[in-house]
């Protein structure tokens, strides 16, 4: 009898199996015994209900990397992205010179004085080794540069000033610090304001410096090459008072005590040619303080010199300005942009008769699509994000879909919940993610039906094997200031794209629905 009772199962499973086709046509399903339809599955559609919603701030400090610069966006108006962060000391209780300043006081006064400060804020980008062509025998490095919006060509003034207000991580209720990117805080000394030429994909060559002991000049041997980016000059002065003139003291003993006396740096943006927008590798960027000291040797007194690098990072977050932005909303069309920019509310309504009858006769949900589709007379195709990202609006964190799928340490190629922007063979183009585990957790389980949010991303890297960064959830604010959850993803990026709604301007193959495959079992 077990063998049998085995056999049943088995045949039941087969019974039971059921198949879409990739053109939307259903399958039939036949018994294996007699080969007629034992159940048929079905096709319908639920037409879903949205809320645009306007970002008035988001949450900034969460970022892996900030943005920096300017971009216009059609109707969205001009977007200018600044950036906030601290310097960090590469080491605590530096030396500068040969000396410590015990040792100096016992011996002579090295004076080490500042002579240059450049702030160094590097692109994405990746290297490749080519032939060089003046010698054969040579590689030379060459760089593509990643992330890089607008024109790479445009000219703008880049400011630099000194942060007047004191950065902390945690609030007064003991919880971690937020920054929003409508903050704005007090600044002191200007550090620099420069006219910067675009973004050149070119390295940036630095030289030795000359060793006044020796007969050789190797001020004109290369030191190294930093990976493309911008590459500004600062005033020495700060550098000179908080950090060479401080030696020894307790300021320079840890990086808390140093972020007590430079609080930060913010930097800016403006007078663009035409826009031009980047992602910063904030983790290779540095300050580089090249100063003098006053060496003896053999009863000779000469100047040598050092350089001594600052990174940047600790507390770090963007800050927007948005103007001329002139979206009407409407039911035909939803718009979604990231950093402070526009997300949406997705909501299967209750009242829907499919929906409803669904829950009611609790099929086998086979599979649930949703298409959106762009409308490509509203956006600039060169600025269209890679991806949409679906989550539960309500808490920022991910759908069941999702879950299910990142826990089964599944490469983020292989995530078909979230969305990536595809061109059919008709030119338009459309992002399309499974719901199936969300519609069935709330046909079969009874979960709550929880409003699905769209925000865009530029990225799908992993912090670990089972999780994404871009989904981690954060904070924004809407236009009436209430806090709400959205993914970090949507603050990593100023892309934007529109998708069609479901209003009676759209084509009807456009709207937005949920397309459900089930089958009835009885």
């Amino acid at each position: 009898m077990k063998h049998i009772y085995l056999s049943f199962l088995s045949l039941t499973a087969l019974v039971l199996t059921t198949s879409c086709n990739t053109d939307g046509e259903i399958r039939q399903v036949e018994g294996n015994i007699l080969g007629t339809p034992l159940f048929t599955p079905k096709k319908d559609s639920i037409a879903l209900e949205f809320n645009n919603i306007k970002v008035s701030a988001i949450q900034t400090n969460s970022q892996n990397n900030p943005i920096l610069g300017q971009l216009t966006q059609g109707s969205l108006g001009t977007t200018n992205v600044a950036l906030v962060t601290q310097a960090l000391l590469s080491s605590a209780n530096p030396t500068f010179g040969e000396k410590t300043q015990e040792q100096e006081a016992s011996s002579y006064n090295e004076n080490e004085t500042v002579e240059k400060v450049y702030l160094y804020l590097p692109f994405f980008s990746t290297e490749k080794n080519i032939q060089d062509p003046s010698d054969a025998k040579k590689t030379i490095k060459t760089y593509t540069l990643d992330s890089i919006y607008g024109g790479k060509e445009a000219s703008f003034t880049m400011k630099v000033e000194q942060l007047n207000h004191h950065l902390r991580d945690i609030n007064s209720q003991l919880e971690s610090q937020v920054y929003y990117s409508n903050e704005v805080f007090p600044t002191a000394a200007t550090l620099a304001e420069v006219t910067v030429a675009g973004a050149s994909n070119n390295p940036i060559v630095r030289y030795q410096f000359d060793d006044p002991t020796t007969q050789t000049n190797e001020a004109t041997k290369e030191k190294d090459r930093l990976a493309p980016g911008y590459r500004i000059e600062l005033s020495p002065t700060l550098f000179q008072s908080l950090l060479l003139d401080k030696e020894g003291d307790s300021s320079l003993s840890s990086n808390d005590s140093f972020r007590q006396a430079l609080n930060g740096l913010v930097i800016s943006t403006a007078n663009f040619s035409s826009g031009l927008l980047a992602l910063i590798n904030l983790k290779n960027a540095k300050i580089e303080v090249v100063y003098n000291y006053q060496f003896q040797k053999d009863n000779n007194t000469y100047t040598k010199k050092k350089s001594y690098e600052l990174s940047l990072g600790g507390i770090s977050f963007n800050q927007y300005t948005i103007s001329d932005n002139m979206v009407s909303p409407s039911q035909d069309a939803i718009y979604l942009k990231g950093g402070q920019g526009y997300v949406a509310e997705l909501t299967i309504p209750e009242s829907n008769p499919v929906f409803q009858m669904l829950k009611a006769k609790k099929p086998i949900i086979n599979q649930a699509d949703l298409y959106l589709y762009v409308d490509k007379t509203k956006v600039d195709l060169t600025q269209q994000p890679p991806y949409v990202l679906i989550y539960n609006a309500t808490k920022g964190l991910p759908l069941y879909d999702y879950s299910a799928e990142i826990s089964g340490n599944t490469s983020s190629n292989d995530i078909v919940s979230i969305g990536r922007l595809t061109k059919d063979n008709k030119g338009d183009y459309y992002y399309h993610f499974y719901l199936t585990d969300h519609l069935t957790s709330l046909v079969k389980n009874g979960s709550d039906n929880v409003k699905i949010g769209l925000a865009v991303s530029t990225h799908l890297s992993q912090d670990t094997k089972s999780t994404i960064s871009a989904m981690r959830s954060i904070s924004y604010k809407n236009s009436a200031n209430e806090v709400k959850k959205t993914v970090l993803g949507n603050a990593e990026n100023t892309l934007y794209t529109v998708v069609y709604g479901n209003g009676s301007q759209v084509p009807e193959g456009k709207k937005l629905k949920l397309m459900v495959y089930y089958t009835l079992t009885e």
